[in-house]
């Protein structure tokens, strides 16, 4: 099927190419849009093509609400969700990788696994931005990033999560594995917006109360994640 540039009326498969080779100009993201792509990078989603004159974003994910959310934020700049692996291929890669000793599949329970989904954008000059993420070969955040409420809320909401506590009451928890060595910028970034929080065991560790101001700052939960926007506890909205 094919799609069409609202501007031009012209047909085409790949927007991109269309765009390369017509007088139409690139669509702009948005700083929202931008913003969102930021806090996904710092999660789930990736900067592909980085060798291509322009680069694509792509990001993977069991939450299909979530990605259809996304798509429909993005409009043209999306190329849609597509169906990326099946639950039962999740659970053999998983076996295979727990054959092999790689870490974090020391143990596997194939029922656990969902199917996974998958969107990315056109290729796109202003993506050029993200590839300075990835100077040294690996991800890695740089030092002049600043969380806003939609880059933390799409951060949280693909490598985030609650820590159930009954007593000191629920906590959000951010998994920052790759950038566990870089603990005080990590807290920094809270810092620099006005929260206090901690950090041990590869994960950003914020206090009951931190976390309702928070997940308030952030705002409302994007689709398919409203689940973690329920904390118990003193002052919290489930309490």
């Amino acid at each position: 099927m094919s799609d069409v540039r609202p501007h031009c009326g012209d047909e085409y498969q790949r927007l991109a190419m269309h765009w390369n080779r017509s007088s139409c100009r690139y669509p702009s993201f948005d700083d929202r849009q931008m913003e969102l792509l930021a806090g996904i990078l710092m999660g789930d989603g990736d900067l592909h093509g980085r060798g291509d004159t322009n680069p694509h974003f792509r990001v993977r994910t069991t939450n299909e609400q979530f990605l259809e959310a996304l798509d429909s934020r993005l409009g043209v700049l999306s190329k849609g969700v597509f169906p990326a692996r099946t639950a039962d291929e999740q659970a053999r890669t998983a076996r295979q990788n727990q054959e092999n000793g790689v870490e974090g599949f020391e143990t596997v329970n194939e029922t656990e696994y969902s199917d996974l989904y998958g969107l990315r954008t056109c290729s796109h000059p202003e993506l050029d931005r993200f590839r300075r993420w990835y100077d040294d070969g690996t991800k890695r955040f740089p030092e002049d990033i600043e969380l806003t409420p939609t880059c933390a809320k799409a951060w949280f909401a693909c490598d985030g999560w609650i820590a159930r506590e009954e007593s000191a009451g629920d906590r959000v928890m951010l998994k920052v594995t790759n950038e566990a060595h870089r603990s005080e910028f990590l807290v920094g970034l809270f810092a620099d917006v006005g929260f206090e929080v901690g950090f041990s065991r590869h994960a950003v560790q914020i206090p009951h109360r931190e976390s309702v101001r928070l997940l308030a700052w952030m705002g409302d939960p994007l689709p398919g994640f409203e689940h973690k926007w329920q904390l118990s506890g003193p002052g919290s909205t489930n309490a």
